[in-house]
């Protein structure tokens, strides 16, 4: 019963990182967007290198990769807490 509360414990903890992380992905893709359409803007003025472009589309699809895999975790250790949840009361699935 005491490792149970300490997985539950530990993947309380585990949950509440992944909803902090999420929220700093989320503003990393979407500043990553903004930084892309810019320099997408200043390419067709001739300001930046179609290299510029690129890296900068690379960064977005990074940040985009990386909420998506910030979402799977935080789902993944939602339902080991429900799991969790349901040994401690008893319950079995």
């Amino acid at each position: 019963m005491i490792e149970l509360k300490e997985n539950l414990s530990g993947e309380w903890a585990a949950y509440l990182s992944l909803q902090d992380q999420k929220r700093v992905t989320a503003k990393a893709k979407e500043y990553s967007q903004k930084i892309f359409e810019i320099y997408l803007e200043q390419f067709g003025i001739s300001r930046r290198d179609l290299l510029d472009v690129l890296d900068a589309r690379y960064d977005y699809f990074q940040s985009a990769r990386q909420l998506i895999n910030t979402d799977v975790n935080l789902s993944v250790t939602a339902y080991r807490i429900l799991m969790l949840i349901g040994s401690l009361s008893g319950r079995s699935s």
